[in-house]
């Protein structure tokens, strides 16, 4: 979990996401395709991806990493980001992520969230950057792509991406958490927190759950009656 302290001082190392990408494109009258992908590591709901193309020379202030932002900064930006940019999202249900493997349904999600994005934007990316994972042989568009780790520093479009990401399945989680009372996924989002846990211990696992990130975590309860049997 990312303390207050550590969102502080890493602002300080990278106070906004670099623009070096969309800067070049833009002098040269064409625009970029940001990707991220929002709930890989969660134990339940689903993965989201966002893919964002900014119009030339359309720069928000304070844009960088989510995971860097509280939640009333990640709202007001998300909302800037939707009006000023093209914005396109997949999203891969629990059931999906376990019938194949978390790598493939970011994938999956990542793929989608491009292609919604380049259905409704009139202006063909020059290239499309994303966070880690490599698209060019799944995308069934001829765009050249960049893939890289922590994305989210040396592309102003990748955060973009990665703050309506973040923005769109925490909202998910909390419209959830209407549907499934009692495990607080308007808390914890999904993620694996002792309340997570908890709640899972008392009520078993919901549809929502990936079964795939559970298994050790069942293989431990299972362990512990054995062990109250004797």
């Amino acid at each position: 979990m990312v303390t207050k302290i550590t969102k502080t001082t890493a602002k300080k190392l990278h106070p906004v996401s670099k623009l070096d990408y969309e800067l070049a494109a833009w002098q040269a009258e064409k625009v970029v395709c940001g990707v991220d992908e929002v709930g890989r590591g969660c134990l339940a709901g689903p993965v989201v991806a966002a893919a964002v193309i900014f119009p030339i020379g359309a720069k928000i202030d304070n844009i960088c990493d989510s995971k860097l932002l509280q939640e009333k900064e990640l709202l007001d930006l998300a909302q800037k980001i939707m009006q000023n940019a093209w914005c396109g999202f997949g999203i891969i249900n629990p059931f999906l992520i376990d019938n194949c493997n978390i790598r493939q349904a970011t994938i999956f999600a990542m793929c989608r969230a491009v292609e919604n994005l380049l259905t409704i934007c009139p202006i063909k990316p020059h290239k499309i950057l994303i966070d880690d994972l490599p698209l060019d042989q799944y995308l069934a568009r001829d765009v050249d792509c960049l893939s890289a780790p922590k994305g989210e520093t040396w592309s102003y479009s990748i955060a973009a991406a990665s703050i309506v990401a973040k923005v769109k399945r925490d909202q998910l989680m909390c419209d959830y958490n209407q549907i499934f009372n009692g495990f607080g996924f308007n808390h914890h989002k999904g993620y694996g927190t002792t309340e997570h846990y908890e709640n899972i211990l008392q009520q078993e696992r919901s549809i929502l759950h990936r079964n795939s990130f559970l298994k050790k975590f069942q293989i431990s309860i299972n362990g512990d009656k054995q062990c109250k049997l004797f």
